[in-house]
């Protein structure tokens, strides 16, 4: 894979076109877009992230969820994955179990 700096981060080329709609505010162009990168590359932990963030921009938190957990198993230390599965957690009301994500 060719990898791009984007902002503070190297995201796979793939991605780079759905965070490119996503920042334009075309969040289901974005997520259709990740939703290829997470089916060629289902074990990429960018690719189930940005698509699980596409879908909490969507409100379809349930689906968010399903994807933070399958990238948390494959790397459970990843620190950009426990933050934003923390935050939508917290949203939702789920103190406890966003405190203990990742400890």
């Amino acid at each position: 894979y060719n990898f791009y700096e984007f902002g503070k981060f190297f995201v796979i080329e793939p991605l780079k076109k759905g965070i490119l709609f996503e920042e334009k505010g075309s969040y289901l162009e974005a997520l259709k877009i990740y939703e290829i990168s997470v089916e060629e590359n289902g074990e990429s932990t960018e690719a189930l992230t940005y698509y699980a963030n596409c879908l909490v921009l969507l409100d379809r938190f349930d689906e968010a969820e399903e994807f933070y957990k399958k990238a948390l198993d494959i790397n459970p230390f990843c620190g950009d994955i426990c933050y934003f599965y923390s935050r939508l957690l917290e949203y939702r009301n789920k103190y406890d179990e966003a405190r203990n994500l990742c400890n």
